[in-house]
């Protein structure tokens, strides 16, 4: 007992020893660090989005922007001050300007939308955009009139023919259903709506008959003028591209250089997502920076060959400058997407950098262009392609500075061969970095895991590096006088040598396996480990594996639904005795039943999963019922005149109309009407007891939100 005195005191003393150099270590940490806080701008400015589109319901703007201010003002005030606390008022002003940039965002973009199922409306309209679509027809992007005659306002237009008469900016007429804008086919699931409203699409049509082409009602705008003539420039460039490869390589070599994906093989889609290589496919930073900066390389070193401008002032300058102008060429003709507008802000703050003597490749430049990009359009913050192209560019250049630091002269006075071999080992390394980068994003919004992508792109990118891309700009630069033909072959034969690849590993086992939808929550843990990883130079950027790990753990046990039901009512899944979902009908609501296979992690044929033979459903008379276990409860899908058969039978009874009966109070029951304001349902039982969640539930009541408006 006399000894517990002594032992309590050395404790406590070695306690407050160890938390003495804590705290020092915490202070030269932040202290090494200070010097990369605006590093974390971008990132504190997405986690203010991230908490905007988190919300149920949509925030008033004043007050958020009335926040924001007040958070700048007092970061300010605590600057001047010197106030230790200063930090904590830079990030909450970070923040809250962020939210407040979103809800901005949103009152400018917001106008009148389809809310309801209009039924066989006349529509008039300008043709912007066509794209060939996914099951045949074509999908249009149309300016027309609102039915109520008080403006027009953009709808995404299906066909089920190609309209071979019909061009881009054209005015066309036809009858069409309109619907309101798509919610996720899974609660929690991509909302497509939400894309497409902040892509100003306010409603989708569907056409009763095919499109007639008329005179224009009035005259283009200057706007529409210089649309079209880049669209007609466009188009002929993409003719010449086909007209000079192969049928194979020449629509993947369109898509390379005019942004026109409309004639890829299925098959080689396929291929190229199970190798990872389908970022090949769309205009994005790597297309851009291979364009902007072969072009700034080719200028330096040309002017280096001609002895009046081998010593001229500023030449670097000036090839910087020549390298945006052309970076801004190729995201014109290139159809200047989302995504390519985004990659081309970043190329643009590169090569700006370069302009006024900065380093042109660092995370400073890397933070600035997604500074950029989120005050621009704060949407971007919850797009899988700036997600996966910012994460990745990141940590690719946090590597490259470590590298630079580590082992700056490694290879310089080597031999050729093992230059070489670094280069080879370089590109592995990029490929590693890439991958292990953007799997978390994979994961949650495609829900699939190339095993072998580090081998494809290894194989592929020294191919797309030095011979596809300067190939198809050098092309594209001698087109004017007809001497595109020797480039375009080369191209061509690097793009068959890419599809060659791409089907070769394809083709391994467990080249793609399925991964289980997780929680947001962990893919936000998981970013944020990420970005500090990349971010910190001091010893506790190790810390960042914490939240990573812990993200990896809460998406591997985050519990899969056992119900499913489709916002339509025309199809219903159950997870049967194997764990697999089972589907109730094969013809209806196909694409939902797609979308909750790869939600699963199910790399099953969509055909063979909805087979009769593999379902747990037994059906007849307009009633298919269903069993989840041994002992669990009963589920029926049913038809308003099988309702009362379909109560006594099952817990669980979805209505694929109007319900005839009501069943009684021990059953639940949803019927058509139900749905139409909810959306989609999943279900998670525990024993007998169901915890239903909608999708109106995890959307809230937004502007996107055609129900809530």
């Amino acid at each position: 007992m006399g000894q517990l005195p002594k032992w309590h005191a050395a404790c406590r003393s070695a306690f407050w020893s160890h938390m003495a150099s804590l705290t020092r270590w915490l202070r030269d940490c932040s202290a090494a660090d200070r010097e990369n806080r605006s590093l974390a701008l971008p990132v504190l400015l997405g986690v203010g989005i991230g908490g905007y589109f988190y919300l149920a319901t949509e925030p008033p703007l004043i007050p958020a922007a009335g926040c924001a201010a007040l958070a700048i003002v007092l970061w300010r005030v605590a600057r001047a001050a010197r106030w230790q606390a200063e930090v904590l008022f830079w990030v909450t002003a970070c923040v809250a300007s962020g939210f407040a940039l979103a809800s901005m965002r949103t009152t400018v973009a917001d106008s009148p939308q389809v809310t309801r199922l209009q039924a066989n409306v006349d529509l008039v309209g300008r043709v912007i955009t066509m794209e060939a679509g996914r099951r045949g027809g074509q999908r249009l992007l149309l300016e027309a009139a609102s039915p109520d005659g008080r403006g027009t306002f953009r709808l995404r237009l299906s066909t089920p023919r190609l309209q071979h008469a019909i061009r881009v900016g054209d005015w066309v007429r036809t009858r069409a259903d309109l619907k309101p804008l798509p919610g996720p086919v899974i609660p929690g699931g991509f909302d497509f709506g939400r894309k497409l409203w902040f892509e100003g699409v306010r409603g989708l049509a569907f056409t009763l008959q095919d499109l007639e082409r008329i005179e224009p009602p009035r005259p283009p705008s200057r706007v529409e003028h210089i649309a079209d003539v880049l669209r007609m420039a466009r188009d002929r460039i993409t003719g010449r591209i086909l007209a000079a490869t192969s049928e194979r390589a020449g629509p993947i070599a369109a898509a390379f250089l005019t942004g026109e994906r409309s004639g890829i093989a299925e098959e080689d889609n396929e291929a190229m997502q199970a190798s990872s290589l389908s970022h090949l496919l769309s205009i994005s930073g790597l297309h851009m920076m291979l364009a902007g900066f072969g072009v700034f390389a080719a200028i330096r070193y040309a002017a280096c060959l001609w002895p009046v401008t081998a010593h001229a002032p500023d030449l670097k300058k000036h090839a910087a400058a020549a390298a945006l102008l052309a970076s801004f060429a190729y995201l014109l003709l290139s159809g200047a997407s989302i995504p390519t507008q985004r990659a081309f802000i970043t190329v643009a703050v590169a090569f700006l950098a370069v302009m006024v003597d900065r380093n042109a490749i660092s995370l400073r430049t890397v933070a600035l262009g997604a500074t950029a990009i989120l005050v621009l359009a704060p949407e971007a913050w919850v797009d899988p392609s700036f997600q996966m192209s910012f994460c990745a560019v990141m940590m690719l250049v946090a590597a490259y500075e470590w590298w630079s630091r580590m082992r700056l002269n490694y290879w310089r006075e080597d031999t050729w061969l093992r230059r070489a071999g670094a280069a080879v080992l370089g590109t592995a390394a990029t490929s590693v970095v890439a991958g292990l980068a953007t799997a978390p994003f994979a994961a949650f919004h495609f829900n699939r895991l190339s095993l072998f992508g580090v081998v494809a792109n290894v194989l592929v990118m020294p191919l797309v590096s030095l011979v596809i891309m300067p190939s198809g700009v050098l092309a594209l630069l001698l087109m004017p006088l007809g001497l595109e033909g020797l480039p375009l072959w080369a191209m061509d034969a690097g793009l068959i040598a890419m599809l060659d690849v791409a089907h070769w590993v394809a083709s391994w086992p467990l080249a793609s396996i399925g991964v289980p939808s997780f929680p947001i929550e962990a893919l936000l843990a998981m970013s944020l480990g990420l970005c500090w990883l990349a971010g910190s130079r001091a010893s506790w950027r190790w810390l960042g594996l914490v939240p990573v790990l812990a993200g990896l753990a809460a998406g591997a046990i985050s519990p899969r639904p056992d119900i499913l039901v489709a916002a339509s009512a025309g199809n219903m899944a159950v997870r049967d005795a194997s764990g697999s979902l089972s589907f109730a009908s094969a013809r209806k609501a196909r694409f939902d039943a797609e979308m909750w296979l790869r939600a699963d992690g199910d790399t099953r044929d969509l055909s063979s999963a909805l087979a009769s033979r593999n379902s747990a459903f037994a059906c007849g008379n307009g009633l298919c019922l269903a069993r989840l276990g041994d002992a669990g409860p009963w589920v029926a899908l049913a038809a308003p005149d099988a309702t009362r058969v379909a109560c006594r039978k099952a817990s669980l009874v979805v209505v694929t109309g109007e319900a005839a009966d009501r069943c009684n109070s021990n059953v639940t029951q949803i019927d058509q009407t139900t749905l139409s304001r909810a959306g989609a349902i999943a279900i998670h039982l525990n024993g007998n007891a169901m915890k239903i969640t909608s999708a109106s539930d995890v959307r809230g009541k937004r502007p996107w939100v055609p129900e809530a408006r």
